[in-house]
């Protein structure tokens, strides 16, 4: 309990959710979330046959099929980072994921519905439809125009390593995703997509986590009967990456995606 004499003072409550077993991945606590809720809704499991790290320190998230029901997987941060880099590194082929699988790389506050939640995204699916391009940006509400921006992926010859990069600022949002692991100036031929969000559903910071799940879509079984697992290599939170974080390119991309620290 605090003094009565501290509220007097500006501050915001950051709930932290209680969760039956946590983990310590990329240097920052998780909590594994478990029951049945959204999004689907789906069983979510904390099993260490669901969310593990292994000896090497990366992160395996899984759907597995247990008693006659589909477990997916959910990681939530303990920390709220608010605006700054969220970069994840993938260690596996996104593109193989079965059409009614979602992974989910993103940002999100339960308790402001105000601010959509203060939903960011990188999302990795077809959404049923095999031909649908397998990656895609999103700013809460997904369904108003500018907010998504969808694109796909060319493994060949690149390994199945890939980083995506979200710099999250009070002017805009910057994707950026590209082949191998984490860059500060990755090279133009390994770049898969950039993207520079400055519509007006940026939401400010507040009580947000960054959270990492496994899913599927409307709670369906995968339609090819299987298991499914992501390796996530790594995860890292910046709160800036350049000397000049105003700075940016003659398509408008921001240099501090990947210049110099």
């Amino acid at each position: 309990v605090l003094p009565a004499e501290l509220y007097a003072f500006v501050y915001a409550e950051i709930p932290r959710r209680q969760a039956a077993r946590a983990i310590r991945f990329s240097n920052h606590n998780w909590a594994v979330k478990t029951g049945y809720e959204g999004p689907g809704p789906n069983h979510f499991s904390d099993s260490v046959n669901n969310v593990w790290v292994d000896t090497g320190g990366h992160l395996h998230l899984k759907i597995t099929y247990q008693a006659g029901f589909w477990y997916c997987s959910e990681l939530i941060s303990d920390e709220s980072f608010g605006y700054g880099t969220y970069v994840f590194t993938i260690d596996s082929r996104v593109d193989l994921l079965d059409r009614n699988i979602v992974l989910g790389l993103f940002t999100w506050d339960t308790y402001a519905p105000q601010y959509n939640y203060r939903e960011i995204d990188f999302e990795f699916s077809r959404w049923q439809n095999p031909s649908n391009n397998i990656g895609q940006y999103v700013i809460q509400p997904w369904d108003t125009p500018g907010n998504i921006n969808r694109f796909n992926f060319n493994y060949a010859g690149q390994g199945n390593t890939t980083t995506h990069v979200m710099t999250w600022r009070p002017d805009g949002i910057y994707f950026k995703s590209y082949y191998g692991d984490f860059e500060l100036a990755p090279s133009p031929e390994k770049v898969i997509k950039d993207w520079h969000y400055t519509g007006p559903d940026n939401p400010p910071p507040g009580g947000e986590n960054a959270r990492m799940n496994l899913w599927l879509i409307n709670g369906l079984a995968p339609s090819n009967g299987l298991e499914s697992e992501i390796v996530i290599k790594d995860f890292m939170f910046m709160t800036e990456i350049s000397d000049q974080p105003g700075d940016i390119d003659d398509d408008g991309v921001p240099l501090h995606l990947g210049e110099a620290l």
